[in-house]
């Protein structure tokens, strides 16, 4: 169990030591040819298996020996079963194809063997010893929600991949109403990089941001919710959502902390200075203050 437990983590080295300690010499010494993973050695080692399973000697070996030796043949799918997704992936990865192979073909060796051995939970659904407290109920398509570092390797080998379900809040935090690295992937992903966009683009875009502005402005964080208002593609909201930050930021903040944000908008986020001084001018009219308003 212990080599094993090294090999799921790529620690080859502790793996042989750990043999040459149990004084099983020969399985230190193929144990310590597995990190070159070519093709001679796997085809022995399946030869030496084949052999095994004719004589009717592989009964005698303990499962967890034999379980090693599968690894080094290449055959991962069984020895992965029970490991987390990373972990299994990983498998595939390292021992399931030979060097020089592209990711996708390990990745797809995954994807075949993933609904019967483990899903890419995200990673405050993993067995932890304390998991984080959750807030929020599970939905119906809990099942459904996975990783989004499976996601984001998903998107890379796979074109149809829709960005939609790969950044859902709950595939990042347990919050379903947390926006922050929902925004920040897709600005990097469809805007920046310009790898892959929601399937319709500026609406959901614009959705996105919009969740984010709001949450931000919960927090009390005026001057990025400003910012962030910036990205709507629809020029007409953009103006709509950023007057109306105005107008609740005017009638919330002390004057000191509102002439800093003021500042930060109009030096820094070139928003006119005419759309804050309306803001000014509808609170002092709601405030009845003739000469404030004028």
């Amino acid at each position: 169990e212990a080599i094993f437990g090294y090999l799921t983590s790529r620690n080859i080295l502790s793996a042989s030591k750990m043999a040459i300690k149990n004084r099983d010499f020969r399985l230190a010494a193929l144990l310590s040819q597995l990190g070159g993973n070519d093709q001679f050695f796997k085809d022995r080692i399946n030869n030496q298996i084949e052999h095994w399973s004719q004589t009717g000697l592989v009964k005698l070996i303990p499962k967890n020996h034999l379980r090693l030796y599968e690894i080094m043949a290449g055959n991962v799918e069984a020895s992965s079963q029970g490991l987390d997704w990373k972990r299994a992936l990983s498998m595939h990865l390292w021992y399931g194809r030979y060097l020089g192979e592209v990711f996708v073909e390990s990745f797809n060796d995954y994807e075949a063997v993933r609904k019967s051995s483990t899903v890419p939970k995200p990673w405050y659904k993993e067995d932890f010893e304390k998991k984080p407290p959750l807030s929020w109920p599970d939905s119906e398509n809990e099942d459904e929600i996975f990783d989004i570092h499976y996601h984001l390797l998903k998107l890379s080998v796979d074109s149809t991949h829709p960005l939609d379900d790969a950044i859902l809040p709950r595939s990042i935090t347990p919050s379903p109403l947390d926006y922050r690295v929902t925004w920040l992937l897709h600005i990097m992903l469809a805007r920046t990089l310009r790898i892959r966009d929601f399937i319709d683009q500026g609406s959901s875009a614009d959705r996105v941001t919009l969740d984010f502005v709001i949450q931000l402005e919960v927090l009390g964080l005026w001057q990025w919710a400003l910012f962030v208002s910036l990205f709507l593609n629809e020029p007409y909201i953009r103006k709509i959502v950023i007057c109306e930050l105005l107008n609740r930021l005017v009638s919330t903040l002390p004057s000191d902390q509102l002439e800093s944000i003021e500042k930060f908008a109009v030096d820094q986020l070139k928003i006119p200075h005419e759309w804050i001084a309306k803001a000014k001018a509808l609170y002092s009219k709601y405030k009845q203050e003739i000469i404030d308003e004028a």
